[in-house]
C-alpha cells in the first residue's frame, strides 16, 4: 500500500434488474477504473429499506483509494448514472440498478454538500452492518468510536438479512 492510499469501504445494493449483475459489473468498474479492491463481502439479500418494491441485494467492499473523498464521491456518482442510475430530488428512496456509498474512509471525518463520511445512518441499517462485518469487523467507527461488530450488535433495525452469495476477491468478474 502506497503512503498516499487508504482504505475506504463501500456499501453497494441493487434492486432493477439483474441485480447480481450489476453488483458485479460495478466491482469491476470499481477495480479497473477507480480504485484496486482490497476486500469484498458476500451478497446478502434484503426486503427494500424504507419503501416496498424489489428486494436488494447488497454488499460491501473495501478499496484502496489516493483519491481524497469528494473526488472519490464525484467518480462513484459517475459510475451509478453511467449504469443507469436516476437520481431524482426531494423524492425519497426509490429502485435502482446500483448504489454505492462511501461509508467510512480511514481516519478521515467529512461533511460536505456531497458527501459526509463516516456515513450518517450506517449504523441503524443492519443491511450495510451485517456485510461489512464480515470484510471489516474491528475497524473503528470514526465519530461513534465503536467496532463494526460493536455496531452490529446494537443495531436496533431488525429487518432480516439473507445470505445470497459467496464472490472471492479474485473470481468476482464472474
Amino acid at each position: 500500500m502506497n503512503a498516499k492510499e487508504h482504505k475506504v469501504l463501500l456499501s453497494l445494493g441493487s434492486n432493477q434488474g439483474d441485480r447480481r449483475a450489476c453488483l458485479l459489473e460495478a466491482i469491476e468498474r470499481i477495480d479497473a477504473e477507480i480504485a484496486p479492491l482490497f476486500a469484498l463481502s458476500s451478497i446478502y439479500e434484503t426486503a427494500s429499506w424504507a419503501y416496498e418494491d424489489h428486494d436488494y441485494l447488497n454488499m460491501t467492499l473495501c478499496i484502496l483509494s489516493s483519491l481524497d473523498s469528494t473526488d472519490l464521491m464525484k467518480q462513484l456518482l459517475a459510475l451509478e448514472k453511467d449504469m443507469g442510475r436516476i437520481r431524482t430530488e426531494g423524492e425519497g428512496y426509490q429502485a435502482r440498478p446500483i448504489d454505492i456509498d462511501i461509508l467510512l474512509v480511514e481516519d478521515v471525518i467529512c461533511d460536505t454538500e456531497l458527501l459526509t463520511v463516516p456515513h450518517p445512518r450506517m449504523h441503524q441499517r443492519r443491511f450495510v452492518l451485517e456485510p461489512l462485518v464480515e470484510i471489516a469487523p474491528d475497524w473503528i467507527h470514526e465519530k461513534m468510536e465503536r467496532s463494526i461488530s460493536e455496531l452490529l450488535e446494537q443495531c436496533d433495525d431488525n429487518t432480516a438479512v439473507k445470505f445470497y452469495e459467496k464472490i472471492s476477491l479474485h473470481s468476482h468478474r464472474g
